[in-house]
């Protein structure tokens, strides 16, 4: 299963996708000995903060169109309890 942008989440821009591919970069050089955990730590936890980012602001504009658009709403709503579900 490819990480690539086909069945993507909505939360995740391009700019978004390219920097998880830097950290998967980063950290098959960290197990081959080229760069260093304080790396590959770093670039995680920048990943890690766009991605909050991203998310935020997904929910924001879900949250502030949902008079307009409900469908869309309640199919993220529905998405993440489906996953809750599975625990």
């Amino acid at each position: 299963m490819g990480m690539g942008m086909g069945k993507s989440n909505h939360w995740k821009e391009r700019e978004l996708w390219l920097e998880l591919r830097r950290k998967r970069r980063v950290y098959n050089l960290w197990q081959k000995g080229q760069a260093t955990q304080e790396d590959y730590k770093g670039v995680a936890r920048l990943c890690r903060e766009k991605i909050r980012r991203a998310k935020a602001k997904l929910e924001l504009s879900l949250a502030t169109a949902v008079k307009d658009n409900k469908k869309y709403f309640f199919k993220y709503i529905s998405s993440k309890r489906r996953a809750k579900e599975n625990l």
